[in-house]
C-alpha cells in the first residue's frame, strides 16, 4: 500500500510540475501566447488561427499587417521581421483612433490591468508604461494624432 501510494504521489508531483512549466516557461517574450521568436510562418500561422487576418505587408517585406481583437478590442498589428533569417523581431500594436478621452483612458486602464495580470508590474518613464522581464519589455503609450484622436500603442 505505502509503495503505491508513494508512486502516486510522486505521479502527482511530476505532473504538477510539467504544468507549471507549460504555463510560464516560453522562455521569450510572447503575444498573446504566441512566442515572440523562430520563424514568422509559425508566428502568423498561431496569429490567424487566433482569429487575426493578414490585411498586406510592407513595400521591402520587413512588415506584416494584421487586424484582430486584442484583448478583446478591434486592432492594427504590425508584425516586424528579421529580412535574412526571416525571423520575428517584435510586434507593434495600434488600437483607435479614440476622439474622448473618457474612452481613451478607459481602455488605457483596461490594458494596464491585462497585462499585469500576464507581465506583472510596470514602470512609468516618460509617458509611457513598460513591462519588464529578462527577455524583453513591452511599451505601452500614446500617440497624438492632432484633430482631436489618439492612438494607443503597444509595442
Amino acid at each position: 500500500m505505502t509503495k503505491k501510494l508513494l508512486i502516486l504521489l510522486l505521479m502527482l508531483v511530476g505532473m504538477t510540475s510539467v504544468q507549471a512549466q507549460s504555463q510560464r516557461d516560453t522562455r521569450c517574450m510572447d503575444f498573446m501566447g504566441i512566442p515572440l521568436e523562430g520563424p514568422v510562418d509559425s508566428f502568423v500561422v498561431a496569429l490567424k488561427a487566433k482569429g487575426f487576418t493578414e490585411w498586406g505587408n510592407s513595400d521591402d517585406g520587413e512588415d506584416l499587417y494584421f487586424r484582430g481583437d486584442y484583448y478583446g478590442i478591434r486592432a492594427k498589428v504590425m508584425v516586424n521581421i528579421q529580412l535574412t533569417t526571416r525571423f520575428v523581431e517584435s510586434v507593434y500594436v495600434t488600437i483607435g483612433p479614440y476622439r474622448t478621452k473618457t474612452l481613451l483612458s478607459r481602455n488605457h486602464t483596461y490594458f494596464l490591468n491585462k497585462l499585469e495580470t500576464e507581465y506583472g508590474k510596470y514602470t512609468t518613464r516618460g509617458g509611457a508604461e513598460y513591462f519588464f522581464s529578462e527577455y524583453g519589455d513591452i511599451k505601452v503609450s500614446e500617440t497624438d494624432n492632432g484633430g482631436g484622436s489618439t492612438d494607443l500603442n503597444f509595442f
